[in-house]
């Protein structure tokens, strides 16, 4: 905690930072979000723009953020195990490049034929779709 502590002191914008990190705890800590307005406010004025950008952010989604704070119910399991899956997708080798041997055409009838329905497409027939399967030389 010594060690801390002469970090604190010797880097005052981190002493700052720690002091509102520790506040945002105590609030999680006793789901009261009613210091959050302040909190914002000193986050805003602390002369770090790191810490207003975190100010912004929260006051855009600051319902939901009071509820997380006042509430005991939390997805905090369900973010931990979609972090770990997004982790484990960007360790994966990319997928190799698919290429199709075939490709598809396909073209609406002329305006003068008629469907099945026997209605013309031109006038709210449903046509039916002609597919030619042409093979990739």
């Amino acid at each position: 905690m010594e060690a801390l502590r002469r970090l604190l002191e010797h880097c005052p914008a981190l002493g700052r930072t720690h002091d509102l990190v520790r506040q945002f705890a105590a609030m999680l800590d006793t789901r009261d979000a009613a210091p959050l307005a302040d909190w914002l406010e000193q986050l805003t004025t602390a002369g770090l723009p790191a810490l207003a950008s975190l100010a912004n952010a929260i006051r855009e989604d600051q319902p939901a953020v009071v509820q997380g704070i006042s509430t005991p119910f939390n997805s905090g399991v369900n973010e931990g195990r979609i972090t770990d899956l997004n982790l484990q997708n960007r360790s994966w080798p990319a997928a190799p490049e698919f290429r199709c041997s075939a490709t598809a055409s396909f073209s609406w009838p002329s305006s003068d034929v008629t469907t099945d329905d026997g209605t013309s497409p031109a006038h709210g027939g449903a046509p039916q779709l002609h597919g030619n399967l042409a093979r990739a030389t």
